[in-house]
């Protein structure tokens, strides 16, 4: 692991220090609260378009089981503005996000442009996998409709992918073998999605290895299946590879 790092070669020029001192002491300080990330991560999702007031601050901190008076979400918006992360509008305002009839008015807040860039930034780092995911389901959704069609669709593709492949180790590894068509029973899933998951992670590659298994059959019981249109069932079982993967999963 250290000889990677030792490896890789910076071709940027070295930062100075005051930069650096900048990045995290003025950019990044208010977001070592987890309130104060909880209401920029807010205004990423709503406060883009068009100007947010505290009280849909406040309405959507409930509605996360987060209750901040007043005076407490002031705080964390003064420190969100003295980085530059969102700004006050001069006019006043009433809320954007809920429904509000009464005549008084609020300040304005929307997020800046280093604000977005920012949120982009810490985005991209933990799309690489350098940050822990600990997300609710919440923020996952949020994030997933902020992409657009092709790579949402691709994501959701994706996710689909992972989870037919993890519930089909969960069941192999505790019913031995089983056909697609067990399978395809047991999970409540397409059998053509099915076939497509066993047979793509049962083929080998240098650098990934197989997961499933095709049981070869042969003599009758093979004759017998193309004999009454059942040549597209297969028997599956767990690789070695599989079968450590199950265990390490504990599943």
């Amino acid at each position: 692991m250290l000889k990677n790092i030792n490896s890789i070669k910076i071709n940027q020029k070295p930062i100075e220090d005051i930069k650096l001192d900048t990045v995290f002491e003025q950019y990044f300080k208010p977001l070592r609260s987890k309130n104060a990330r909880l209401i920029f991560k807010i205004f990423i999702e709503h406060g883009q378009k068009v100007p947010i007031t505290t009280l849909d601050i406040e309405t959507k901190l409930l509605q996360i089981g987060l209750k901040l008076d007043k005076k407490e979400i002031n705080g964390y918006l003064v420190s969100l503005l003295k980085a530059g992360l969102i700004l006050k509008d001069k006019r006043r305002g009433k809320p954007a996000m809920i429904k509000y009839d009464e005549k008084y008015t609020f300040d304005l807040w929307k997020i800046t442009d280093l604000g977005i860039e920012v949120a982009d930034w810490i985005q991209k780092f933990a799309d690489k996998g350098y940050l822990s995911k600990d997300e609710d389901i919440y923020v996952f959704l949020n994030h997933i409709i902020r992409l657009d069609k092709i790579n949402r669709d691709l994501r959701i593709q994706k996710i689909k992918e992972e989870y037919a492949v993890i519930k089909c180790l969960e069941t192999l590894s505790a019913n031995n073998n089983m056909t697609n068509i067990d399978l395809k029973e047991r999970l409540n899933f397409d059998l053509n999605e099915i076939n497509e998951i066993l047979l793509k992670y049962a083929s080998h590659e240098p650098t990934k290895p197989a997961i499933f298994k095709v049981i070869p059959e042969k003599g009758l019981i093979h004759r017998f299946k193309k004999l009454f249109g059942r040549s597209n069932l297969y028997s599956f079982k767990l690789s070695e590879y599989g079968e450590m993967l199950a265990k390490k999963l504990e599943i």
